[in-house]
């Protein structure tokens, strides 16, 4: 679905691109996504913090060259001073990007992208209105898969993910780094021993991170660090 212009277009992918917009896909009932149903979805393409949806909206999905008139019409200075929700959670800077599109633009680790989507989730939430808890809680009852795939899933420090099964495997893990997941689950499911987790290896807890971002874009918000958007 494109919009009157390319903003407002990239907006919207950010919005589809959150867990609360797939949860009204889920609890619909339809197996899927006609015109009909889009045009019902929530879309507030003017409010303040479609600044910071954008800036992890493009930071995904502009990943090549072919995306970079996108990138540079739509860059906002503003970008400059964003920052991830929790620094301790920080890997690659997020503000810190130029308005000529270059290899550094997309966000390109796993752990990364991970954060970057876990982030949009809050960020759509407070959009939409919704708690924190409500976000979890759309979170724990339509998305099992995803919840059973992050329980068993670690990052190594240079960013790229580890999971315990084949269907869950990050691209650049190592059988040995396999096996020490396979071996962590088995701890947590039977009295095995637990193994030693290597130093730098990252545990998610999506509830906790969207909790988290989510009282966070809200302080902002308050606080006035996200510019009301003008209309072009």
């Amino acid at each position: 679905m494109a919009f009157s212009d390319n903003r407002k277009t990239a907006v919207v992918s950010g919005l589809w691109a959150s867990l609360p917009l797939d949860f009204i896909c889920k609890v619909s009932g339809k197996s899927d996504v006609q015109i009909e149903m889009a045009q019902r979805f929530p879309a507030p393409l003017g409010h303040a913090l479609t600044r910071p949806l954008l800036l992890r909206t493009l930071r995904l999905n502009c990943l090549t060259r072919d995306y970079a008139p996108l990138w540079e019409e739509l860059f906002d200075e503003n970008w400059l001073v964003d920052r991830w929700a929790d620094p301790t959670l920080e890997r690659t800077p997020l503000g810190t990007v130029e308005k000529d599109w270059s290899m550094a633009t997309p966000l390109r680790t796993d752990y990364d992208r991970r954060l970057a989507l876990v982030e949009i989730d809050a960020l759509v939430a407070l959009m939409l209105g919704l708690t924190a808890e409500q976000l979890c809680a759309m979170y724990r009852s339509q998305f099992a898969v995803l919840r059973k795939y992050e329980w068993e899933m670690f990052f190594a420090p240079d960013g790229h993910k580890i999971g315990a099964e084949t269907h869950n495997r990050g691209v650049r893990q190592t059988d040995a780094e396999a096996e020490v997941v396979k071996a962590w689950k088995k701890a947590q499911l039977t009295d095995a021993p637990e193994p030693v987790i290597p130093d730098g290896w990252v545990k998610p807890d999506r509830e906790a991170e969207m909790t988290h971002a989510y009282e966070e874009f809200q302080r902002r918000l308050d606080a006035g660090e996200y510019p009301d958007v003008v209309e072009p």
